[in-house]
């Protein structure tokens, strides 16, 4: 992964979910009255600190996060999956109203796969449009087991862009699971280390993630060296056996 002084976050689902409205609506506290359907791909940025939700184990770390608003339309699919790469988190949004919608969530999740590789990037789910409720075609219950329980996304949050409902607990949990991933694959760290931040409330933080490993690691360590040294003190008892019976057996012959 390239080394960047942000995170990224890709906003991807069908068209007319809501994707752009998401991403107005939390980075500029408002709608445009003249939405139209992205092209290719855009991008907006926002600096958040990260209290106690999902876990307090960040609280008060600062990121800056990027976050990419991607095309929906079939049309335009071969250029958005472009913008991809090198994300650190997916938000996947689907219209709870529209549950054509929610059926295509498997595609995408085949398309973020397929193009991020291996290493798996965390996917948010959420639902859009959550203060329709008399409209909404899927329950939360179903959901929950069909994408949660599974363990297919890490986390799923309904929210509502006209009434911002969710935004924040939404992009907050992205910051989260996009800083544990870059994290773990040793980019974010670093580059906030190449950028002179300062990293005493962050390495305190990553030390907390990366202590139960090390410990563990260091048991086993303190473990294999006490074998070793058992073994040396057994070899040295038996040779001084043997040279013992040695001695015994030439002094019966004399």
């Amino acid at each position: 992964m390239s080394r960047k002084d942000f995170l990224k976050i890709i906003i991807i689902g069908d068209q007319g979910v809501g994707k752009t409205s998401l991403l107005e609506a939390y980075t500029l506290n408002g709608l445009s009255q003249h939405s139209k359907p992205t092209i290719g791909a855009e991008f907006k940025k926002k600096v958040i600190t990260l209290g106690d939700s999902p876990t307090p184990l960040y609280k008060g770390v600062e990121l800056n996060l990027q976050i990419w608003d991607t095309a929906g339309q079939e049309r335009f699919s071969s250029l958005s999956t472009q913008f991809y790469r090198g994300s650190d988190c997916c938000i996947l949004a689907f219209d709870l109203t529209n549950k054509e919608s929610y059926d295509h969530l498997h595609k995408w999740i085949d398309v973020v796969q397929e193009t991020t590789g291996d290493q798996g990037i965390p996917i948010i789910l959420v639902g859009n449009k959550c203060d329709k409720i008399n409209e909404r075609s899927v329950s939360n219950e179903t959901i929950q087991q069909q994408w949660v329980q599974s363990n297919k996304v890490q986390q799923y949050i309904e929210a509502s862009a006209t009434k911002f409902l969710g935004l924040e607990q939404l992009f907050h949990s992205a910051g989260y699971y996009g800083l544990v991933f870059s994290v773990k694959y040793n980019s974010w760290a670093q580059q906030q280390s190449d950028s002179n931040c300062s990293m005493s409330l962050v390495e305190t933080k990553i030390k907390q993630i990366l202590s139960s490993s090390t410990n563990i690691t260091q048991e086993r360590a303190d473990s294999s060296s006490s074998d070793i040294q058992s073994s040396q003190k057994r070899i040295i008892l038996n040779k001084k056996q043997l040279e013992a019976n040695k001695e015994k057996h030439r002094k019966g012959k004399c």
